[in-house]
């Protein structure tokens, strides 16, 4: 974990990896912190999303168009 960017702390007991994340359309950050299972699903859920079955050379539907 530390190798992407987390440091190890612990919350209530349980062990926890958190990073400063910056917040979408702000120059601001937040300290965000997760178990490692959180982790692992959320990275899950990304590849997951990025696997998803489209016909060759259709782009992801937009507005309603349908790929011909």
């Amino acid at each position: 974990m530390r190798q992407r960017g987390y440091t190890l702390a612990s919350y209530r007991g349980e062990r926890v990896y958190c990073r400063n994340e910056a917040i979408t359309g702000s120059n601001l950050e937040s300290r965000v912190c997760m178990t490692a299972r959180q982790i692992a699903a959320q990275e899950r859920a990304g590849q997951d999303l990025l696997n998803q079955a489209r016909p060759a050379g259709c782009p992801p539907k937009t507005s309603g168009e349908l790929c011909n």
